[in-house]
């Protein structure tokens, strides 16, 4: 079977993705032969190459998961510092304290998720790192918009 290049974008969506359209042009212009259409190995492979992305996304939630149980979703640093004590291999106290000083970027002595997954070598996320603050500092600014109407 053969999918053609302007049916992909929703051969796509109906496959559980949900890619824009410069990312489908992006897969086009990487993908087809000048043909306009993609046989099925080649769709199969553009999916496998992004569900490999999710794959990864999902191991590092449950990894956290794992290690994060204080209320605000962090790890302490100091669980970090024991658990990386105790794996195999020769690993410093010096060598530990500058991998969560760097990963630690707001110097809280905890570990968010998106610090934990920079930790593991992935791309940092364009998240805050407390999203409640700031859906709460939205909901006030909100308010005082209303509160500025006549």
């Amino acid at each position: 079977g053969r999918i053609s290049c302007t049916s992909l974008q929703a051969a796509m969506r109906r496959a559980g993705q949900n890619p824009t359209d410069i990312e489908v042009l992006d897969i086009i212009n990487r993908i087809d032969d000048d043909t306009g259409y993609l046989d099925f190995q080649e769709f199969c492979y553009i999916m496998q190459d992004l569900n490999k992305d999710l794959d990864m996304e999902t191991g590092y939630k449950e990894t956290f998961r794992v290690f994060s149980k204080d209320e605000e979703g962090c790890i302490p640093a100091e669980e970090i510092k024991f658990v990386l004590m105790h794996l195999p291999g020769k690993i410093t106290y010096k060598e530990i304290d500058e991998m969560i000083n760097t990963v630690d970027k707001n110097q809280d002595g905890k570990i968010s998720y998106s610090e934990f997954r920079v930790m593991l070598g992935a791309v940092p996320l364009l998240i805050p790192d407390n999203p409640l603050s700031t859906n709460q500092e939205m909901a006030k600014e909100k308010e005082v918009v209303n509160s500025e109407k006549p």
